[in-house]
């Protein structure tokens, strides 16, 4: 149950960091630099840290970054909202 959670984290911050991209408020603006500054961490002193999330589920931090910034380099500003189920 506990790596299902770190999955949930990871998912919810991935939304959160490509929704908020475009931020209008101030809310989202501040949401998108919170997730961008756990990305960009390496810290891996709590089970919650994205590099240990990662070392839990065999990922990459870095290709899940350099994803991000392709997305965010390529966006097309007529793209849909990416889903969140």
């Amino acid at each position: 149950p506990e790596h299902r959670l770190m999955l949930a984290v990871l998912e919810d911050a991935v939304h959160a960091h490509l929704r908020c991209h475009d931020a209008r408020t101030t809310r989202d603006f501040r949401l998108f630099h919170e997730t961008a500054d756990w990305f960009a961490s390496d810290a891996t002193d709590s089970p919650f840290a994205f590099e240990t999330i990662c070392q839990v589920w065999s990922l990459d931090p870095d290709y899940i970054r350099s994803g991000l910034a392709r997305w965010h380099a390529r966006r097309d500003t007529r793209a849909l909202p990416l889903p969140f189920r």
